[in-house]
C-alpha cells in the first residue's frame, strides 16, 4: 500500500498537474488568438486627406476625406473631429449617416469645407465608426492648412432684397491670381432653385473685379433662400462665398 501511495504522489500527481496545467494555457491561448482575431473584424482602412500624398488643405477650399471601412458589424453612424494640433485654430465636428447606417462596408468620401479665417498651421483630424452595438473603432492623421494664393477668391457676398421683393442686390470683390472666366450665382430655396451664369467682357480676364449685379426676382415664391456666388479662374478652379434673403 505504501508503494502505491508513493507512487501516486511521485508519478502520477504530478503528470496529471502538468496535464491540466497545459489544457489551461492552451484555452488562455485560444481564447487570445479569438481576441485578436475578433479585433480585426472591423477596421478603418486607407485613410487619406487632400489630393495628392502629402496631406493638406487650404483656406477657402473645401478639403477631400476619404476613407474605407470593413467590417462584419451594422454601421450606426461616422463622426469626424478636427482640431489643431496645438494652440488655437479651426474646430470642425461632423457626424454622418445617410448612407452609411447599417451598411457593414462603406466607402467614406466628403469634403470638408475649411473656412477662410481658418489659422494656418498643424492640424489632427479623427476619424470614429460607431456600431449598432456601440463598439467603435477610429483612424486618425495629422495634415496641415496653408493659404494657397494662387486660386480665386472672393469676399463675402453682401445680399440684399428690396422692401416689395423684386429686387436682388448682390456684391463681392473677386480676384484670381490665373484671371477671371466667369462667375455663376445659384439661388437655393426649398421648392425654387435657380441659376444666374455671367460672363460678361468686363469681367473675364480680369486679376480683380468687383461684383456688383440687380437681380429680378420678382416670380421668386416667398420663402428664404440661399445664395452661393461661384467664381471660375482660366485653369477651371472654382471658390464660393455664400450668403442668403428671405423673401416675404
Amino acid at each position: 500500500m505504501n508503494n502505491i501511495i508513493k507512487f501516486f504522489k511521485e508519478y502520477l500527481l504530478p503528470a496529471a498537474c502538468r496535464y491540466i496545467t497545459c489544457i489551461v494555457l492552451l484555452f488562455i491561448g485560444l481564447g487570445v488568438l479569438y481576441s485578436c482575431n475578433s479585433g480585426n473584424d472591423t477596421a478603418i482602412t486607407d485613410l487619406k486627406v487632400g489630393t495628392d500624398s502629402d496631406p493638406k488643405g487650404f483656406a477657402g477650399i473645401a478639403m477631400p476625406v476619404t476613407a474605407k471601412v470593413k467590417g462584419d458589424k451594422d454601421i450606426k453612424e461616422i463622426e469626424l473631429a478636427i482640431s489643431p494640433k496645438s494652440g488655437s485654430g479651426w474646430n470642425f465636428s461632423q457626424r454622418y449617416r445617410d448612407g452609411l447606417a447599417g451598411q457593414k462596408s462603406a466607402d467614406f468620401k466628403e469634403a470638408i469645407p475649411i473656412p477662410m479665417d481658418a489659422k494656418v498651421g498643424d492640424y489632427h483630424l479623427k476619424i470614429k465608426v460607431i456600431y449598432a452595438d456601440l463598439t467603435e473603432v477610429e483612424s486618425t492623421v495629422d495634415f496641415n492648412i496653408s493659404v494657397d494664393s494662387s486660386i480665386p477668391l472672393a469676399s463675402k457676398l453682401e445680399v440684399g432684397i428690396n422692401a416689395d421683393g423684386t429686387d436682388l442686390h448682390l456684391e463681392s470683390q473677386l480676384s484670381a491670381a490665373k484671371t477671371i472666366k466667369s462667375v455663376t450665382i445659384s439661388i437655393i430655396g426649398d421648392s425654387w432653385s435657380k441659376e444666374y451664369p455671367f460672363e460678361k467682357a468686363s469681367m473675364v480676364g480680369k486679376l480683380e473685379y468687383n461684383f456688383h449685379e440687380h437681380l429680378k426676382v420678382a416670380d421668386v415664391p416667398k420663402g428664404r433662400y440661399e445664395v452661393v456666388l461661384q467664381v471660375k479662374d482660366q485653369q477651371d478652379r472654382t471658390f464660393e462665398t455664400r450668403g442668403s434673403f428671405e423673401k416675404k
